[in-house]
């Protein structure tokens, strides 16, 4: 096994200083404390091997979910010689405008916030705080108020679950309806491309003419009603978990904050009550605390 003193790399001649060797009773003592550490944490603070204890289980499928959109979007998108995906009514084509902008934003800000957020939850990324993070929930601070909440709301509401704890980690247990989604969605590129036509026209004056392609599906309202819903759903979901997680963790964090304000009035002592009772105390703490 390697060693956490050798790590330090103390090199200096010390015979002749007062490094010496402890008591018995001081090494009795040593022997008695309980043990800090167990072999693998020894090893690993030896080693310095102390990352890559945590995984985002989230990663894997937002990752794909993202790129199932990217590869969906080209298809419902117009471009400068191309007209966005148009249905056999008004309504339809309507329902495609509004699948790609939910696509786009899968790909874009919404599934970016939520691979940030699970890597904070999942500890994946240590907590370094910055102007815009500060009431972010991380593993290791979203964990600590949460089992302190535990306590608190057991107390206060007789709650007897975990919830307290959990209520900040949320969006690591929607894997499973997130893959059974996709499943569906990626199918989608194959649906809807077998499903368009595309019409060329010329345009433009000589010598700068160009062709422009309009493309229509001829998929059925029902089908897209399907589509767009699978993919509101992924999107709503992703949305709405990071948005709970990061309220609930700062709900907590109020709560505390509350909790030591009152906490502050418990076994006062003689100088202090007098203090409150005859001097500083509103009306409303004397009434609590007499």
């Amino acid at each position: 096994m390697s060693s956490i003193f050798s790590r330090l790399q103390y090199d200096f001649d010390d015979t002749d200083l007062d490094i010496i060797n402890l008591s018995a009773n001081v090494v009795s003592h040593l022997n008695a404390v309980p043990q800090f550490l167990n072999d693998w944490q020894k090893e690993d603070i030896a080693t310095s091997n102390t990352g890559g204890y945590f995984v985002n289980p989230l990663d894997p499928i937002t990752s794909d979910i993202r790129d199932e959109a990217n590869t969906i979007m080209p298809l419902l998108s117009s471009s400068a010689q191309t007209s966005a995906l148009q249905g056999s009514t008004g309504t339809i084509t309507t329902l495609f405008a509004s699948i790609n902008a939910n696509l786009i934003n899968i790909s874009g800000n919404t599934g970016y916030n939520f691979i940030a957020h699970t890597d904070r939850i999942s500890g994946v990324v240590g907590y370094t705080p910055t102007e815009n993070e500060i009431d972010y929930p991380y593993y290791n601070s979203a964990m600590a108020v949460g089992k302190i909440m535990m306590y608190l709301t057991n107390q206060s509401d007789g709650i007897v679950n975990n919830s307290p704890i959990l209520g900040s980690f949320t969006s690591l247990f929607v894997g499973d309806e997130l893959q059974d989604t996709l499943n569906i969605v990626s199918t989608y590129t194959n649906t809807i491309n077998t499903s368009i036509t595309y019409t060329t026209t010329l345009l433009g004056t000589p010598p700068n003419t160009y062709i422009f392609t309009t493309k229509t599906s001829n998929l059925s309202l029902n089908d897209v009603q399907e589509i767009s819903n699978n993919v509101s759903f992924i999107i709503s979901t992703i949305g709405t978990r990071t948005t709970h997680d990061i309220a609930f963790y700062q709900n907590l964090q109020a709560i505390l904050t509350d909790y030591g304000i009152v906490r502050q009035f418990d076994n006062l002592g003689q100088t202090e009550t007098n203090l409150l009772t005859n001097y500083i105390g509103s009306d409303k703490l004397l009434s609590r605390i007499t």
